[in-house]
């Protein structure tokens, strides 16, 4: 082939290369070109590389979007864990405030009971005990061993029922239970059974031992039924059913307990409890 003539060739196949690769650089991989809004014009979309920064350019920004959220979130959590935490700090200061009360109306209640009995063994025989006849002196040394002993015996069991509230007042809640039962087992006709079997029961609901506390609540009422410390258990009982969500013994024995004792305090107690589980739906 002669020279001009291979030049005409080379100039055919340049053609014919420009008429080809528009048409392959238009759609790549198979897709549409993309429409030019302003002029109408069929452009390049791009090509493949292209179409791959854009798509991860895209994830990148989804990643974006989701870590913000995150960071809205954790900041959500921070914001309810301190509100729990505040809430957390006033409700163990309301059952401080609730313990010290209870402490508070013990010991008035020991004063009290304490107040209606003599203080001490009556001299020579010419003193009584309240509501109980006196006696006529004796010149037998052994008559007035009883009385003393009786008064050993009283403030020995005094000390033992304090030493066992003393704990109760530090939070040692297992060790209370254990040296108020230890009283109840050493004295069996003394005068603060009634409060040390009450007090069993606080340390067991304060500890959130319920079904417990239910029991050992109960054992006031049965066993000591003309106690002060009735309307106190009772309320107790409701609140710990409560606890348990239990909610229609809670109701009967919150609503016996105002039927029963409506001016005391724990009855105001239990109508508030009432009234909060009507709210409630209960």
């Amino acid at each position: 082939m002669q020279l001009p003539d291979r030049f005409i060739a080379i100039g055919a196949v340049v053609v014919a290369a420009y008429l080809v690769v528009p048409s392959a650089i238009a759609a790549p991989d198979g897709l549409p070109p993309v429409i030019d809004a302003a002029s109408g014009d069929s452009v390049v979309s791009g090509t493949p590389e292209t179409g791959v920064v854009q798509r991860a350019g895209g994830e990148n920004q989804t990643v974006v979007d989701m870590f913000r959220r995150l960071q809205v979130l954790q900041e959500e959590v921070q914001a309810l864990r301190g509100q729990f935490e505040e809430q957390t700090h006033e409700l163990e200061g309301v059952r401080q405030r609730q313990r010290d009360l209870y402490v508070d109306i013990d010991r008035r209640l020991r004063d009290v009971e304490k107040g209606g009995v003599a203080g001490g063994p009556s001299v020579a025989g010419t003193g009584a005990v309240a509501g109980v006849p006196a006696v006529p002196a004796s010149t037998d040394p052994a008559a007035t061993a009883p009385a003393a002993g009786a008064v050993v015996n009283a403030a020995q069991e005094q000390a033992v029922y304090e030493q066992a509230f003393e704990l109760l007042k530090t939070r040692r809640y297992d060790d209370a239970i254990t040296a108020f039962r230890k009283y109840l087992a050493d004295y069996s006709s003394g005068s603060y059974r009634d409060n040390a079997q009450y007090w069993i029961g606080e340390a067991t609901y304060v500890m959130r031992r319920f079904p417990t506390a239910i029991e050992e609540f109960k054992k006031v009422e049965q066993l000591y039924p003309t106690s002060a410390k009735v309307s106190d258990a009772m309320v107790k009982i409701g609140f710990s059913y409560y606890e348990l969500q239990e909610w229609a013994q809670a109701r009967q024995m919150l609503e016996r307990l105002v039927q029963r004792f409506p001016d005391s305090t724990a009855a105001r107690l239990g109508q508030q409890r009432l009234q909060k589980m009507k709210q409630e739906g209960r």
